[in-house]
């Protein structure tokens, strides 16, 4: 989820938003 992609790793381009 790109919501989380200014705080978190690339990752959040998988979906993955820890949030």
């Amino acid at each position: 989820d790109l919501r989380g992609a200014s705080k978190l790793p690339p990752l959040t381009h998988f979906g993955l938003d820890l949030n």
